[in-house]
């Protein structure tokens, strides 16, 4: 939720900049498939609080210990619930292309993004594209974290450009 939230802005964030003449230098996205794409996964936000709380579990991105804490579970669904409708309403529709390159990080065993979901992405760049796979499911970016930041920084250190950059979702 709060990734894919995030990516989402960023996306929207480099096309403003890039019509003010301030292109990002480069985007990384990680764990969501190219804004174009429809969502054909369940609603997730209406469910009835117990089947929520199920879905969560499920997804395993959610420490169990916090889902069996009613005050913790009462803190989090609200902004939980609110970044799941975020994600499922964001309207899928075409963008503009960036001047940038983009790197798509994804989790090999992701049931929620395959890897042409991922590759979607280089439509959404004039320049390369780069999609990157790493051990394990959706949640990839916390037990790869090392892995990912090194790609992040050999990928930006590699870059002869001067502009800004933006990443998003890492």
């Amino acid at each position: 939720g709060d990734r894919i939230r995030w990516i989402r802005i960023h996306m929207e964030l480099c096309a403003r900049l890039g019509q003010l003449g301030f292109e990002p230098r480069h985007l990384f996205v990680s764990g969501t498939r190219a804004p174009h794409l429809p969502r054909d996964e369940k609603s997730l936000h209406t469910l009835p609080r117990e089947r929520f709380i199920q879905e969560l579990r499920a997804l395993n991105g959610t420490a169990t210990e916090l889902l069996e804490d009613e005050s913790v579970v009462a803190s989090l669904l609200p902004p939980l619930r609110a970044d799941f409708e975020l994600v499922e309403t964001y309207p899928a529709r075409e963008r503009a292309r960036l001047t940038c390159p983009i790197t798509a990080f994804g989790g090999r065993d992701d049931p929620t993004v395959s890897e042409d979901e991922l590759a979607a992405w280089s439509r959404y760049t004039t320049q390369d594209f780069r999609r990157v796979l790493f051990p394990g499911d959706h949640f990839f970016i916390a037990s790869e974290q090392s892995a990912v930041l090194r790609t992040i920084s050999q990928t930006l250190s590699a870059s002869s450009s001067g502009r800004g950059s933006v990443a998003a979702g890492t």
